[in-house]
């Protein structure tokens, strides 16, 4: 998916999967956004779910956590 910001780079499932390999000790992913009013919210997920929520159209900073 094109960024409409030249200087950010989207990762993808593929670079997701790699790390989740590298280390497999990762427990949980947390996905992070600032909503409108400048709230941050987040969702924390187990590892392995993480492949489903990054394939969804919606774009998200994503924590990775052992």
């Amino acid at each position: 998916m094109p960024s409409l910001f030249k200087k950010v780079q989207i990762a993808s499932i593929d670079e997701l999967e790699s790390y989740i390999t590298k280390y497999p000790q990762t427990k949980y992913i947390d996905a992070v956004l600032c909503d409108i009013s400048g709230i941050i919210r987040g969702k924390r997920m187990p590892a392995k779910d993480a492949k489903n929520f990054l394939s969804q159209e919606c774009n998200f900073v994503i924590l990775l956590f052992c």
